[in-house]
């Protein structure tokens, strides 16, 4: 028997206005930090050049600033992705895209490091969702995040699965799988957060600034989705990507990219 209620009401103001103002110091000093980080890595590459008569021990010091300015840039390049989607969403209007034309051009960003490691790359995408529906930047950047993720984590002779189909009430699944060494249970709970790293060592080995799947994560929301990964520990890891029908479906007046990534 009901016999009263309690209603309770928060002003959520100062919150979000935090919200905002991380928001914009994170975008302002990653923006300011492009030109001290773009004069360091163009010196640093004149100097590597060895015109200006260079010890070898010099070069070397002077090519570890270039390799970590390249390695700023790249953190620097994510915090303003990630603070644009967080601050504006997706401004790009929802087009038509060739779903399999947009991931072999993914692919071909990292062949050079997938025939090095002598890897196998296995694309499926059903007929139903050769052509979707969609914000293609914001998709793109998904497929090329989870891609390099399973091409640099994975060993030698490796194999990479990349799928694309429909599931239960018209879900669009999007999967990429692969062979490598896998993650441990504890840390899938936050393998979506800022900065989390599995393993800090090997990451920064191979050029991660751990923010890459924080992105995934914000975009696949911002395209009516989530995203999901499922991991063994010595068998490999899948990272699934599902998007309702109507954040995919073609509708009859949308217009296909104009000469864009996976254009029809």
């Amino acid at each position: 028997k009901v016999i009263g209620a309690a209603v309770l009401l928060m002003d959520r103001t100062e919150v979000w206005r935090l919200e905002r103002v991380r928001q914009d110091f994170v975008a302002n000093v990653s923006h300011e930090l492009r030109t001290p980080i773009a004069a360091i890595r163009g010196w640093s590459e004149t100097l590597a050049t060895g015109e200006f008569g260079m010890t070898d021990f010099a070069k070397e010091q002077v090519l570890t600033i270039n390799r970590h300015a390249e390695r700023l840039t790249a953190l620097v390049n994510d915090l303003l992705t990630l603070a644009r989607a967080e601050s504006v969403g997706l401004q790009g209007r929802l087009v038509e895209v060739r779903l399999r034309v947009l991931i072999d051009e993914v692919l071909t960003h990292f062949a050079e490091e997938i025939e090095s490691k002598q890897m196998r790359v296995t694309v499926s995408v059903a007929a139903e969702v050769e052509r979707i529906h969609t914000e293609p930047r914001a998709l793109e950047y998904v497929l090329r995040n989870l891609i390099e993720n399973a091409v640099k984590y994975s060993l030698d002779e490796g194999e990479v699965f990349i799928t694309a189909e429909v599931r239960k009430k018209g879900r669009l699944r999007l999967s990429v799988r692969d062979t490598g060494q896998g993650i441990d249970k504890q840390h899938l709970p936050r393998l979506f957060e800022r900065f989390y790293r599995v393993d800090k060592g090997r990451s920064r080995a191979v050029g991660g600034t751990g923010l890459g799947l924080a992105i995934v994560k914000h975009f696949a929301q911002a395209l009516g989705g989530d995203v999901k990964v499922y991991s063994e520990v010595g068998e490999g890891s899948e990272f699934v990507v599902r998007l309702p029908r109507e954040s995919w479906e073609v509708q009859p007046n949308v217009a296909a990219v104009p000469g864009g990534v996976g254009a029809a």
